[in-house]
């Protein structure tokens, strides 16, 4: 995991800013990579992130994932990803950074359709 901490400090995380709350940012986080197949979340709240990782499958070697919350302003919240390959010479990730943001941005429509969320988290003008 310490490669996925020091990607984040080397500033190669991808980020993409939500008008959800960090609250409801974390939960989505959480959900997306534990719909991916992602095993046990290291949560470290008290510094705005988590780590996980996957095994072994058919096509991958497994893959390393940071995700980082951070709160800006009042109304939005910075989602900020690093995934990280355990084989570097593996071709396939279980999850890449545009693919989680692709499912974090498919689960804020979805609970919108739900009822669960207001439409305006799907506004994303500055």
């Amino acid at each position: 995991m310490s490669d996925v901490l020091t990607a984040r400090d080397n500033g190669e995380a991808v980020s993409e800013i939500y008008s959800v709350s960090e609250n409801v940012a974390w939960e989505v986080a959480k959900k997306v990579v534990r719909q991916e197949g992602f095993g046990l979340i290291e949560e470290v709240r008290p510094e705005g992130y988590f780590l996980t990782s996957s095994d072994i499958g058919a096509f991958e070697h497994g893959a390393l994932v940071g995700v980082w919350i951070e709160p800006v302003g009042k109304t939005k919240t910075k989602v900020s990803i690093i995934s990280k390959r355990k084989v570097a010479t593996n071709i396939f990730t279980k999850l890449t950074e545009e693919e989680f943001h692709e499912e974090f941005l498919r689960e804020l429509n979805f609970q919108v359709k739900q009822g669960r969320l207001p439409a305006s988290v799907l506004d994303f003008s500055p």
